[in-house]
């Protein structure tokens, strides 16, 4: 193993020990360091596809059991196998760039573009990305410390929640499941109507379409992109929690 991916395997050691991330079972950067770069993609590929069961909305595994949703067990359960599928995905685009592997090489275009997403999935899903959504987008409603307070809250006919306290109102266990729904929301939207918060997983995703984002070259799939900067903002949210 070069120096580079040693490195890479060192943070991403620190990354799975904090917070959100330190699920049982979450995967481990030692389980990856091996793969070659074919490998990579695939394993990549594979957590992306059970990750949502609807690629234009974020439907997830068990979304549709209510009764577990609602239960602190069925909550817990839920985050932590969406909590081990991102974290994941973030060591495998971590690995990938390490690794140094050129989507360029590929021989098909399809292959290429695939790269380009894997390429761009830890960049957005950084916590300095999601400290940025956060202070742009959602401060205002629920104030710099998630404690609410925002300037914009006095003028909602329903008060913000006091983001700090999502891990303490949970009986210890931190809803990165449903806080993952509700930040996307578009199937809350397709299901229950109206809300005060803005959309942001349809927002995430005009901007992606709109930007083409690209990385080495490639074009990033917007939906991937709308998946790693949720990931990154409960990443920065998690650090707020009392």
């Amino acid at each position: 193993m070069n120096s580079r991916v040693t490195g890479i395997a060192l943070l991403c050691c620190v990354l799975l020990s904090r917070g959100v991330l330190a699920a049982d079972g979450a995967p481990s950067p030692s389980r990856y360091a091996t793969l070659n770069c074919d490998q990579v993609r695939l394993e990549y590929f594979r957590l992306d596809r059970g990750l949502l069961q609807d690629k234009t909305g974020a439907r997830m595994p068990g979304a549709e059991d209510k009764a577990a949703v609602r239960s602190a067990s069925g909550e817990a359960d839920r985050s932590a196998a969406l909590s081990d599928a991102l974290s994941g995905m973030e060591l495998l685009s971590r690995l990938y760039v390490a690794k140094r592997c050129d989507p360029h090489n590929a021989e098909k275009s399809r292959t290429r573009a695939a790269a380009g997403e894997i390429f761009m999935f830890a960049q957005l899903a950084d916590i300095s990305t999601g400290r940025n959504d956060y202070k742009n987008r959602c401060a205002m409603c629920h104030g710099p410390d998630g404690k609410g307070g925002g300037w914009f809250a006095q003028y909602l006919t329903i008060k913000p929640p006091v983001l700090a306290q999502l891990k303490k109102t949970g009986n210890g266990v931190f809803p990165l499941a449903r806080l993952y729904e509700m930040i996307d929301g578009r199937q809350d939207v397709a299901i229950h109507g109206p809300r005060e918060m803005p959309v942001w997983g349809a927002n995430y995703r005009k901007e992606a379409s709109r930007a083409n984002d690209t990385f080495a070259g490639e074009a990033s799939h917007p939906e991937s992109n709308v998946r790693a900067r949720i990931y990154g903002l409960i990443k920065y949210l998690y650090q707020f929690q009392e």
